[in-house]
């Protein structure tokens, strides 16, 4: 029954989908090499989708961020305008007092009326009596006004002291000018001053004291520094102060200005190399930043204009109630200025605080004239001595921020192109790396040739199948059908074992023959980033060299010369440098 079902089996059916079958198989073995490539294409867009993602989360966080402060800046601000506003009018009131005081074109009583009113609106604050302490001295009151002056003292005796101090100056009184300056100066601690000292040094540095107080003041500063540098680890303390303001410094955006497009996309630390680069782009930024400070002019007027300059310095800057507010305000504006990048605002945070704190050492009085002239408000005159105190500091810690970045340039700038990796010093083992390179090519093609040759027995199996299939069937169409089921079954077996070498060898001829072109765009790959190393390295000692200029200007820095004589001084400045 069996023999007749095969009998009338279509041979012709047979034979056709034998070869179907074996060209099915070529194609699913096909398929599965481009499977292969197709996973690790989308391995690699997907890895670029992933980080393209990241930096837009990254951007879309900070740019949150900067929306937040805005919103705060303004919040903070209003609280600031509702609960210390009147200051602000009572701060505006009082060189308006002086001034129109000079040239007479307001009535006494109106003065009066003015500074009595801002009294009972500003209850507690310091400045309200002495305003009404100044208008009864204009008006004659002697008893009024010393009433108003001893309330005055009883609110703020330092603030009070350095008023009257100016007060007097500017009026020509210098015998009460000497008391009023040598009471402030008495009750100071070295180490615990506060930004009222930025205002007998501002008037110092511009000569308006006159010749009896600038002696006393230099003697001052000469023991507040030789007493404050005596004590153990302080010229270290404060030399780490301008390391990490020097490393804030830093430029941000080197990475935008680095033209080296195969670095970026082959060095594995090209990260280090960014970071290389703003550390040598530091010099040119540090040197403009202290030649910007010293070209700045020194203030200008008569003796009564500079006065007003600095007294009105002093009665806007802040008090201790509005440290809390003034303290989030400069965060948040850091924020911004940062385009949302908090750490680094923090990080810009921890040095720029110290100016809200209530009582700093003279010497970081100095720093924070140096480095925060926006929270100090010193004059220029006033910054320029404050670096040339510090520079000795200033170019150690500078040497150190050097010394560091010199550190980290790497011994060998590392690459990864494709499956080949290798380093380079400085581009002159070019040969070797590209030697080694075709080596790896060449042991990858004949790894990938090896197993694939098509021998003898391949061969026989070439001819051999089709003569076992045709004679299988022509056995079957004579009714020999266990023979020619052997016959047919050794001829695909024959195929089978051929057609799959052949495709392991032509597909291995395919990978040599793409081998040997990615060969010749590795090698130039090699070669470009070798030249990239180069000059990398020549732009690096390029900016790097700014930093003799830096260490240059410090050092010819003498405080001796940023301090004034004043109209009324025959003194030579002994300040020592």
């Amino acid at each position: 029954m069996s023999d007749r079902l095969i009998a009338r089996a279509d041979l012709s059916y047979i034979e056709r989908h034998l070869s179907s079958l074996a060209m099915k198989i070529e194609q699913v073995d096909n398929r599965t090499a481009k499977m292969d490539q197709d996973i690790v294409s989308i391995n690699s867009e997907l890895q670029q989708l992933q980080n393209a993602f990241a930096a837009y989360m990254a951007a879309q966080k900070h740019a949150n961020r900067v929306q937040q402060a805005e919103t705060r800046l303004v919040q903070v601000r209003q609280k600031l305008s509702k609960q210390f506003g009147h200051y602000d009018v009572i701060r505006r009131t009082t060189t308006g007092i002086l001034q129109a005081t000079d040239i007479g074109i307001i009535h006494k009583a109106i003065i009066n009326n003015v500074t009595e009113e801002m009294m009972l609106t500003t209850p507690g604050y310091w400045l309200a009596p002495c305003l009404v302490a100044l208008s009864a001295w204009i008006d004659g009151k002697k008893e009024l006004a010393e009433k108003a002056m001893l309330e005055g003292l009883k609110r703020d005796d330092e603030k009070t002291s350095l008023f009257f101090a100016l007060i007097c100056r500017r009026a020509g009184r210098r015998t009460a000018c000497i008391r009023w300056v040598d009471r402030y100066l008495t009750r100071q601690d070295p180490e615990k001053l506060d930004r009222k000292a930025m205002v007998v040094l501002s008037a110092y540095v511009n000569g308006l004291w006159g010749n009896s107080l600038d002696s006393r003041i230099e003697d001052r500063i000469i023991s507040w520094m030789q007493e404050l540098c005596s004590k153990p680890g302080y010229i270290e303390a404060q030399e780490d102060i301008w390391k990490k303001a020097i490393t804030q410094m830093c430029p941000q955006d080197a990475a935008d200005h680095m033209d080296y497009p195969y670095l970026a996309k082959y060095c594995t630390n090209y990260a280090d190399l960014v970071t290389i680069m703003n550390g040598a782009r530091l010099h040119v930024k540090m040197d403009q930043y202290l030649k910007d400070i010293f070209a700045r002019e020194d203030m200008k007027g008569t003796l009564k204009e500079q006065l007003d300059s600095i007294l009105d310095t002093m009665v806007s800057e802040y008090d201790d109630e509005e440290i809390a507010f003034r303290k989030k305000e400069k965060f948040e504006q850091l924020v911004v200025d940062n385009d949302g990048d908090e750490d680094r605002a923090r990080q810009q945070m921890d040095i720029a605080g110290k100016a809200f704190e209530t009582h700093k050492d003279f010497i970081e009085i100095l720093t924070l004239a140096s480095l925060d002239p926006q929270e100090t408000h010193p004059d220029p005159a006033t910054q320029k001595l404050a670096i040339s105190l510090s520079k000795d500091w200033i170019a150690n810690a500078y040497r150190d921020v050097v010394a560091e970045n010199r550190s980290r340039i790497p011994a060998a700038v590392k690459y990864t192109v494709g499956p080949f990796s290798s380093e380079t010093a400085d581009g002159r083992n070019e040969t070797e790396q590209i030697s080694a390179f075709d080596n790896m090519v060449r042991e990858a093609q004949q790894a990938a040739m090896k197993g694939t040759e098509l021998t003898s027995s391949h061969m026989f199996c070439k001819n051999a199948r089709f003569v076992l299939l045709g004679v299988g069937a022509l056995m079957l169409f004579a009714r020999s059908f266990a023979l020619g089921i052997v016959c047919i079954i050794a001829g695909i077996l024959c195929h089978t074992y051929y057609k799959s070498q052949k495709r392991a060898h032509d597909k291995a001829v395919q990978d040599c023959a793409r081998m040997e072109e990615e060969r010749g765009s590795g090698e130039q790959m090699i070669r470009a980033i070798n030249a990239e190393v180069v000059d990398f390295r020549r732009q690096f000692r390029k900016e790097d060299a700014h930093a003799a200029e830096v260490l240059e200007f410090l050092a010819g820095l003498s405080p001796r010369e940023f301090v004034k004589m004043g109209p009324d001084s025959m003194r030579r400045v002994s300040v020592k440098g």
